[in-house]
């Protein structure tokens, strides 16, 4: 969580991290992810 340097949401969201690499955020665990981000 800590190298992730955006969150890009959508139907197709996915995050950044700090070298580049995109990782897609499957539905299905895209709320998991976000209430994990929130509390960063």
């Amino acid at each position: 969580m800590n190298r992730i340097s955006k969150y890009i949401k959508g139907d197709g969201a996915y995050v950044v991290m700090d070298d580049g690499t995109q990782i897609t955020i499957s539905r299905n665990k895209k709320e998991a992810f976000m209430e994990t981000f929130r509390k960063l």
